[in-house]
């Protein structure tokens, strides 16, 4: 079951969305603003201090965790 998950993710991926893209500018600038971003962020040097990510899907939920990531930095 998962394999065929990971497929139709991946047939998503390479195919549904650049189509869509034709039609929509906003999935276009999605797609085009994926394209490398795995191996840039692979090729990119962290220093030597420890780094943390977190996620939010929206702008509200970045400004509710803001004061909890500005606590963790110090």
């Amino acid at each position: 079951m998962k394999l065929l998950y990971n497929f139709f993710i991946w047939l998503t991926e390479k195919f549904g969305l650049p189509i869509a893209g034709l039609f929509s500018g906003k999935l276009k600038k999605f797609t085009s603003g994926r394209k490398g971003l795995f191996q840039q962020i692979a090729s990119t040097e962290v220093s030597k201090h420890q780094v943390i990510w977190f996620h939010a899907a929206s702008l509200g939920e970045y400004e509710q965790g803001l004061p909890i990531m500005e606590a963790v930095k110090q």
